[in-house]
């Protein structure tokens, strides 16, 4: 695992007044070295942080939301939550792993553990073995969940407790026995079906009303609780449609269910047209079709395209160009038919048409041809048939490029066969024509297959309308009937297209979750995962996962993203913590949760990752957390001074415009907090002290850098080698480091600004993996996680920092401690630090006067 490479060191001069960090300076060494914290370990050294918690957790008072923010209710003191998700059996440990993982997580600054499904179907559950229902709680589970708990909170470390995230329902917990084709009710019926419903606010019930006997408080009063999730991603809108071969879209449902929907969707109708006459008037209504002229291609007027290492035949069969992908590959895209160079008019609505037969599922997109290849509005999922069956979508253009649009049906994720025939495109909407059979007077309209037309945008009002209704019935239940005083949110805002803001703003908060490059399962199997072995830093301004959080929060309410992660194997997971940290304080988020923990104590006595989402024993991750806590939680780096808030219209006219919510300028992410403002919102900027500053350097480009720079805290991360990077009166000075690329977060870990703090921590790296970790030749999909130890790339760093006075530099062990002093000396006010590799550590303690 080690690798070292050799040159002549040319350290650059300084001058007396800038402090100057030289990470892989031009001359350069790198070597990995072991190093990996220990879970056991809960020793008071100089990176614990867990002074930032109030302990223990709801001592003072609930956490309520005061000026759009988390405020404890007897002090009124904001606080924020940086969390840890804890997953399915790492919710019961024995009573001895509760209690030092608890203190661990204290420790490095967590304040929130976010208890996620743990009410799965499998062995490790909060369910009751004896017999095939999962209605009744397994008590001896109940009592290891109880226990961690209430360790938890003895450390100050809050829980969101998650209801519905894993749960299936059989007919053996009473519901029909046409469930077993609706995949046991995990996510699907669950939001409109009275049975599903009344079985989750029994499970509630049975678990929040509980009294914790080592705390001896009822969930619904403790104070320690922040909050209570409903349905984890879960959204209607989200699934109707899919026809992926995972999911069952809602039109093809069995009975009682698609009666109970039709009967609803019928009941939504009167009250919007109040009869026949208005209904039919309302769906016909359209405006005049024309055809679109497209360069026709060779494949029976389509282009084939295969990508990467799918394979696919083709021929023309009586007109229809007809499709083999013999080799999938690891996206849809890597095979598309293909219509190209379209004309499209941004505002103007188009109806697609064709005909297709076969034995597979295929996805349809349109996107611009080129640059960011960007969505122009059109997107769905189908499943084709032995026999030709017709598919007709309807979409508003939008974000158009003159005469370089394309259309696809994207196929390369499975394998099978596919003709398709007959494609038009025509501007116009579609109208729809009610069969006679199917009436309001009877309750009889059908539940349609398509979305077009008007009847499509009420289709979707119907299903958000239904949502909303489903989390504000819960939510009641929850905080009348039960009387839990935490917090209370439905779902993540980004399910549910842009309805999920429209549901979740009758919430307590926004809830959202995002991943850079989350890992692809062909198959939904989860053992050939791979992964997009990128950067996110050299597509910050552009990549949809940073978009869409910040345009998913909602003016006036407090906004948490209760999963991130950058997961491995990626070369550049370094960047995961500081990045999040620092821009969720300059956005002025209110939580930060990474997924997942992973396992530990009994169950990862090796203490290395084995998993694409492991934290807990991740360095690269968590090694940056006592920075992150002092970066977000103790504001290290404050929010932005600016805020632009963009103004949303009306749910129905956001579908009927095809609204799409975009930033003023992709820079504004690092330049002011942003928002969305519901229609009865005014659109107003609030004004705030400057202090943070974010940066990019070489925006957009294999090169590029971020930079977060506040008087307490700096964070430098990206393509480093070769470049000199000032950050107010800190100069950094980058040479050589493992693909040219580092993170680093010099941080005050007593408040005061970093030139007269009396101590500081510095954490710097470049990559680490397993020992024995094999990868594929590409490096995006693992063959072997290794074992342990952990070894870590450490670039070198030559620093020289302006203080007040002298001091120690001491380099710190696997638990936080000192194990020597690091090469440093000090002249004339400045403090000169010597940093390599050989140290054998990211951490560098700063610290009080020699």
């Amino acid at each position: 695992m080690s690798r070292i490479l050799h040159q002549t060191r040319h350290l650059t001069k300084v001058a007396a007044l800038s402090a100057v960090i030289l990470v892989g300076s031009s001359g350069y060494s790198i070597a990995s070295y072991p190093f990996s914290t220990r879970f056991e370990d809960t020793a008071k050294t100089p990176i614990d942080v867990s002074h930032l918690n109030s302990s223990p957790a709801g001592s003072n008072g609930y956490i309520v939301v005061r000026d759009g923010h988390f405020t404890e209710s007897k002090t009124g003191r904001r606080i924020r939550f940086i969390g840890v998700v804890v997953t399915g059996p790492d919710n019961f440990p024995s009573h001895s792993d509760a209690e030092t993982f608890a203190a661990r997580l204290a420790k490095y600054g967590v304040n929130l553990a976010r208890l996620h499904w743990f009410d799965n179907t499998g062995s490790a559950s909060i369910w009751d073995k004896s017999g095939p229902a999962r209605t009744k709680l397994d008590q001896e589970q109940l009592e290891k969940l109880d226990y961690l708990i209430a360790q938890l909170l003895k450390h100050g470390v809050y829980v969101d407790i998650n209801l519905k995230v894993g749960r299936s329902l059989t007919a053996a917990d009473g519901m029909p026995e046409s469930t077993s084709s609706l995949k046991a009710v995990k996510k699907l019926a669950d939001m409109f079906d009275a049975k599903a419903i009344e079985l989750q606010k029994q499970y509630a019930k049975d678990l929040l009303t509980h009294t914790n006997p080592y705390t001896k408080r009822a969930y619904t009063q403790d104070p320690g609780v922040l909050s209570v999730e409903i349905n984890n991603e879960n959204s209607l809108l989200h699934k109707w449609y899919s026809g992926k071969p995972t999911d069952t879209p809602l039109v093809d449902i069995p009975e009682p269910f698609a009666g109970e929907l039709k009967a609803q969707w019928n009941s939504w109708l009167t009250r919007k047209y109040g009869g026949d006459k208005r209904l039919t008037a309302a769906w016909s209504n359209t405006s005049e079709a024309s055809k679109v002229a497209s360069n026709r291609g060779p494949l029976a007027g389509w282009n084939l395209q295969q990508a990467d290492t799918a394979k696919a035949t083709s021929r023309v069969d009586s007109g229809a160009a007809v499709v083999d992908v013999t080799t999938a590959g690891t996206q849809a895209w890597h095979v598309q038919l293909m219509q190209q160079g379209l004309d499209l008019e941004d505002g103007q609505i188009y109806t697609v048409s064709f005909r297709a037969k076969g034995t597979r599922s295929a996805s349809l997109y349109g996107s611009v041809e080129g640059g960011d290849w960007h969505g122009i509005g059109l997107s769905g999922y189908f499943t084709s048939t032995p026999e030709w069956k017709s598919y007709r979508y309807e979409f508003t253009a939008n974000h158009t490029a003159k005469g370089a649009n394309r259309i696809a049906i994207a196929l390369g994720d499975n394998a099978g066969e596919i003709a398709v025939a007959d494609f038009t495109l025509t501007k116009g909407s579609t109208s729809v024509q009610i069969p006679p059979d199917q009436t309001l007077a009877a309750q009889t309209v059908a539940v349609p297959r398509e979305i077009v037309g008007v009847q499509g945008v009420d289709w979707r009002c119907f299903m958000s309308d239904t949502e909303t209704v489903y989390a504000l019935d819960m939510r009641a239940f929850l905080k009348t009937n039960l009387g839990v005083k935490a917090l209370v949110i439905d779902s993540q805002a980004s399910f549910g297209e842009l309805a999920g803001i429209y549901r979740e703003r009758h919430m307590d908060y926004i809830d959202d979750h995002a991943y850079w490059a989350h890992p692809v399962f062909p198959g939904n199997n989860w053992k050939a995962g791979w992964v997009k072995n990128d950067p996110s830093v050299t597509t910050l301004l552009s990549a949809s996962h940073l978009r869409d959080m910040v345009l998913n929060r909602v003016a006036g309410k407090p906004f948490s993203i209760s999963e991130y992660n950058h997961p491995a194997p990626n070369e550049y997971e370094a960047e995961c913590v500081p990045l999040i940290a620092s821009l969720a304080a300059f956005q002025d988020w209110d939580t930060i949760i990474l997924h997942e923990y992973g396992r530990y104590g009994a169950d990862n006595p090796t203490g290395y990752p084995t998993d694409y989402f492991n934290i807990g024993s991740n360095i690269a991750k968590w090694a940056f957390l006592p920075s992150a806590a002092m970066i977000f939680r103790a504001s290290e780096i404050g929010p932005a001074s600016d805020e632009v808030v963009v103004p949303l219209p009306t749910f129905e006219k956001a579908l009927s415009t095809n609204f799409t919510r975009r930033l003023p300028r992709p820079a504004d992410i690092l330049e002011r907090r942003i928002s969305v403002g519901m229609p009865d919102m005014p659109t107003v900027s609030a004004k705030l002290p400057a202090g943070t500053r974010l940066q990019l350097i070489d925006p957009e480009s294999p090169r590029a850098v971020y930079t977060a720079d506040s008087p307490q805290a700096k964070a430098i991360l990206g393509f480093t080698a070769g470049r000199t990077i000032t950050l107010g009166d800190v100069t950094a000075v980058f040479g050589d480091s493992p693909h040219g690329f580092a993170a680093a977060t010099l941080v005050s870990l007593d408040g005061r600004a970093l030139n007269i703090a009396k101590s500081a921590l510095l954490t710097v790296m470049s990559t680490r993996s397993n020992t024995g970790e094999k990868f594929a030749a590409d490096k995006r999909q693992v063959i072997d996680w290794g074992t342990g130890p952990q070894m870590v790339d450490g670039p070198d760093v030559h620093l020289t920092l302006k203080s007040d006075g002298p001091r120690r530099v001491l380099l710190l062990d696997e638990t936080g401690a000192s194990r020597g002093a690091a090469k440093s000396s000090y002249k004339d006010g400045v403090l000169t630090i010597d940093i390599s590799p050989a140290d054998a550590t990211p951490w560098y303690l700063i610290t009080g006067p020699r």
